[in-house]
């Protein structure tokens, strides 16, 4: 299933999804991404291993803040296209 152009994170979206993981919200023009893919779950360690093998995504990790939750996810810099998923800590 292809969700966004790029194809790393359309991979991991996937994976997520046969995983049990679902598309909670997509949000678009959000900060210095074009795209931002939510996911309802928790990354697996066999999804963020998977991540970490594409050149073109860089992994995060954000503390939350008063108005934000916790996340981690990869983002590709040069699509501008991100997945989020709820931080497991």
């Amino acid at each position: 299933m292809s969700i966004t152009r790029c194809e790393s994170i359309n991979d991991l979206i996937n994976l997520a999804l046969n995983q049990g993981n679902s598309v909670l919200e997509i949000t678009h023009s959000w900060s210095e991404m074009e795209a931002v893919v939510y996911m309802s779950q928790p990354i697996t360690l066999e999804l963020k291993n998977a991540g970490m093998k594409y050149e073109d995504l860089t992994y995060y990790t954000m503390q939350g803040s008063p108005h934000t939750k916790p996340d981690e996810g990869f983002y590709s810099k040069s699509a501008k296209i991100a997945i989020s998923f709820p931080s497991s800590l």
